[in-house]
């Protein structure tokens, strides 16, 4: 099995794959509360404008 192969068949098993975040994981708790504490009245996009970084960004981290 070639590698993107055995990447795929991790992916589906739900292990994550990929490089780290190059963000500090403080910086990324305090996006995802920002987000949360607005109670669904603010988008991704306005979270990740207001800190500076992808609009889907704060949305993977959310999740």
């Amino acid at each position: 099995m070639d590698t993107l192969t055995m990447d795929l068949v991790d992916l589906r098993k739900g292990v994550l794959v990929g490089r780290k975040s190059p963000d500090p994981e403080e910086f990324r708790n305090d996006a995802v509360a920002l987000y949360r504490e607005a109670g669904g009245k603010r988008m991704h996009a306005a979270v990740a404008a207001d800190i500076g970084v992808a609009g889907g960004t704060p949305r993977r981290w959310v999740r």
